[in-house]
């Protein structure tokens, strides 16, 4: 305990004397993985991504290994004894950044590893006596407390706040005859750390006054973040001048920091001790879900202009999910799960919403809430779809429709219904998929769901564009188009638009598809729809390079990948991917051609996609037959017929 401090102090010196400007000009990332629970690498590669502005989606350590190879920057990983999975997270670092790592365990990897060393008692000591003064004057008893806690500065920390806040109720001779009492003299050396550390927090709470207590156990609820003040006045239905005593008793005990209006727990040690051995009032923690939900409906109402406010509340309200379901407050639990869903969705946090839609789904099967079951249920299936799990999706959107007819919800069913012919239609499966729209849309139209029958015409369309039906495609997509206007659906309006461009761009009117896809990528970036807006953009590329504008081309294919490797769109990313090579390879650019098409491949045999396998194939033979390399095109000849085979086709 101390070592973080120690890494910040080397790195400021270090940063100080331009050593580490020079260096790594892309600047430095810190990551504790102190109070993060499970999600780990994951939360590490999302953390990485954020930092550069970028939003996670699914395949975060492509992404994030993608966004690191072409910097200098130095990771900071603090507290790497709490992930099993160091290694994971080092693999994404590039040639050019560096890493300075922090952990209670010795580590079997590449670097020069410094031993930190407890402290000194002359430290300890002055530790202390900073805090206690006149309370800490006898040496031999300082000595004795660091033999017993094995000279750890967080349990001088402790001891020297809590001593002070006494006020000479209580001196170190005292402390010492109490610690004595504990089982600590049993303990081999080196567990003493584990050991003693929750036994000095207990002795300071142990002191506070029961609201502090309270506030304190509310932060085991919380995420290991800062957190408004404001938050913890509407938890505890008070007055903020009632906080304000209770809050600094626990700061002046070294429980918490503070800055400003924003108060954490001091240590991650100190909120394993809130979340584990503490239990928040039932009352608090429901005001607390409450709040949130409040929170979250109100920051949604403005669209993309709220999603800032609730990106710095999210690890809270991801954080107080998992404990009203770890307390089984199951209501709480669906209500908040609903509240972030769209948030969750829109913005690509795909693993987070898959995790919480799990939760969510336990909440509803337990509460016996069948209906909420079946939405949850529907909800993890488009989640899976934007993840490139379409068989997981499929029966996931199997177990809501069969609750939809259970419950005779005409409106539900029809809805997954489209979801499954959705799934059906990813996977080229245009049969079965027209099979599901078909009676969708009988059913959207027989309860007057406008919405449905607007998402199943223009499915319909995406079919008959799949079979190179172009006209017949643009007649659904022209009646869904009206009914999305009609009810103000405007994500659904702008996927729409999109798809006209799509056809009439098959039929050869170009111009006339750039203007579908500009009003498309507008509407996206309005809705602040990141999947959608990386469509646009590539679809914008296609259209330019059937003008044979390529550079322009380029330029928007550049823009959608950047975008689908953000928030994990593999499939779109691959289509983008292997979009810059057509255009490279109109450019005469073979090389650059190759390595594209080679990534395309890659993400395609990773999502079990054979079409775009095979484009991807086909297309780097042809480029090597430009090149007159024979026996590359020939290879690449067989690897297509060996794939083919594989699958039996």
């Amino acid at each position: 305990m101390g070592k973080t401090e120690i890494a910040i102090k080397v790195v400021e010196r270090l940063w100080s004397d331009d050593d580490l400007t020079n260096r790594f000009p892309d600047g430095i990332i810190f990551y504790s993985f102190y109070g993060k629970g499970k999600g780990e690498p994951e939360k590490a590669f999302e953390h990485i991504l954020e930092c550069f502005g970028d939003k996670p989606g699914s395949a975060l350590k492509e992404n994030a290994m993608s966004v690191l190879a072409r910097r200098q920057t130095l990771l900071i990983l603090d507290g790497t004894e709490c992930t099993d999975n160091l290694q994971t997270v080092l693999d994404v670092m590039g040639r050019s950044c560096g890493v300075l790592i922090t952990t209670q365990r010795r580590l079997h990897i590449r670097g020069v590893p410094v031993e930190i060393k407890p402290l000194s008692l002359e430290q300890a000591t002055k530790i202390l006596q900073a805090y206690a003064g006149r309370y800490a004057d006898n040496e031999e008893a300082i000595r004795r407390i660091y033999t017993l806690v094995d000279g750890l500065t967080l349990a001088f920390d402790l001891i020297g706040r809590y001593l002070r806040s006494q006020d000479g109720q209580e001196d170190i001779v005292e402390y010492l005859t109490w610690l004595e009492e504990q089982p600590l003299e049993a303990l081999e050396f080196g567990e003493h750390r584990r050991a003693s550390i929750p036994i000095l927090i207990e002795r300071s709470v142990s002191h506070v006054s029961a609201a502090a207590e309270s506030i304190l156990s509310l932060f085991g609820i919380l995420a290991f973040e800062y957190v408004q003040r404001q938050v913890l006045v509407e938890a505890f239905a008070t007055k903020e001048s009632k906080l304000r005593k209770p809050l600094a008793q626990l700061v002046d005990y070294g429980l918490l920091l503070r800055q400003s209006n924003l108060y954490k727990v001091h240590h991650a040690l100190v909120h394993a001790y809130a979340e584990e051995r503490m239990r928040a009032p039932d009352e608090a923690v429901a005001s607390l879900a409450a709040y949130y939900e409040h929170f979250v409906d109100e920051r949604s109402r403005f669209g993309q202009q709220g999603f800032p406010y609730l990106a710095t509340e999210r690890p809270h309200i991801l954080a107080v999910i998992n404990g009203c379901a770890t307390r089984s407050q199951w209501e709480m639990v669906m209500s908040l799960v609903d509240a972030i869903d769209t948030y969750l969705d829109i913005q690509g946090y795909w693993i987070d919403r898959a995790t919480v839609l799990q939760t969510g789904l336990v909440a509803a099967r337990t509460s016996k809430e069948r209906q909420v079951e079946g939405v949850f249920l529907g909800s993890l299936g488009t989640t899976y779809v934007y993840l490139g799990a379409y068989s997981t999706a499929i029966r996931h959107f199997e177990q809501a429709l069969a609750i939809a007819r259970e419950s005779g919800d005409r409106r539900s069913e029809g809805n997954r219904l489209n979801n499954l012919a959705g799934s059906h239609l990813y996977l080229s499966q245009y049969q079965k998929a027209t099979q599901y729209y078909e009676q969708a849309l009988a059913i959207a139209r027989e309860t007057g769901d406008r919405e449905t029958e607007g998402n199943c015409l223009g499915n319909l369309g995406n079919i008959h564009f799949g079979l190179s039906q172009f006209r017949q495609a643009i007649e659904y997509h022209q009646q869904a188009l009206i009914i999305h206007r009609e009810m103000g659906n405007r994500r659904g309006e702008g996927a729409v638009l999109g798809n006209l461009g799509n056809a009439y761009a098959n039929l050869g009117q170009a111009e006339k598809a750039i203007e579908y896809h500009q009003q498309a990528l507008a509407i996206a970036r309005e809705i602040g729809n990141r999947r959608a807006e990386g469509i646009s953009l590539v679809n914008l590329g296609l259209a330019h390079a059937d003008l044979r504008q390529y550079h322009k081309a380029l330029e928007y294919y550049e823009q959608a990948m950047t975008i689908q490797r953000e928030i994990g769109d593999r499939r779109s990313e691959c289509a983008a991917l292997g979009n810059l090579g057509s255009a490279c390879a109109e450019l005469g650019q073979h090389q650059e051609a190759i390595e594209y098409y080679k990534q395309a491949l890659d993400v395609a045999l990773e999502i079990v996609d054979r079409e775009s396998v095979l484009t991807c194939l086909q297309s780097i033979r042809r480029v090597y037959s430009k090149l007159g390399k024979a026996s590359e095109a020939i290879a690449i000849y067989h690897r297509a017929l060996q794939y083919l085979a594989d699958h039996n086709e």
